[in-house]
């Protein structure tokens, strides 16, 4: 549903050449959203041992003992009341990144604590869609190496053989 109100529903707002173009209501989502959103924030920051990582338009990536996993769960569930809108929750083993939206996420399964995926994201992708410009695919490459298997980013570098992947397209 994300995707398609983001793209169909709401991203239409914001586009002059779509029968769905209204900036008034475009601001309101937004505005609204982001309100309420700072409530939750503002939540999770008054608990002491919440570490708050990093937070967007749509997401906050928090840290925390499990020893108050309920405290944060009661958060969650009177914000939810309070709004009507839902949380969802990722479980992550680490997350590297360089900004809010350049990311490597290494998402595990809650009770088994097992990597389930990696989630790339922006110049972190490795296999980009066709229309995103792929060039020096190498590098994302390295660091994923470097960051999940500990593997020396020269070493990477040296030992690969697809010439392509070195690329710079412009």
């Amino acid at each position: 549903y994300k995707l398609s109100m983001n793209g169909g529903g709401f991203g239409k707002l914001g586009s002059e050449y779509s029968w769905q173009f209204d900036p008034l209501a475009k601001f309101r989502v937004t505005i609204g959203g982001e309100l309420k959103f700072l409530m939750l924030i503002e939540q999770l920051d008054l608990i002491p041992e919440v570490e708050l990582i990093s937070v967007n338009t749509d997401g906050v990536v928090i840290h925390y003992p499990e020893s108050i996993e309920s405290e944060v769960t009661r958060v969650h569930k009177e914000w939810e009341e309070k709004t009507t809108y839902i949380l969802e929750d990722t479980n992550y083993k680490q997350i590297i990144f360089s900004s809010v939206n350049d990311y490597i996420a290494e998402i595990i399964d809650e009770n088994t604590k097992e990597t389930l995926y990696l989630k790339f994201k922006g110049d972190y992708e490795i296999d980009k869609d066709y229309h995103k410009n792929s060039s020096q695919r190498i590098v994302p490459i390295a660091l994923k190496e470097y960051f999940i298997n500990g593997v020396p980013v020269e070493e990477t570098i040296r030992n690969w053989d697809n010439i392509y992947d070195f690329c710079i397209g412009r």
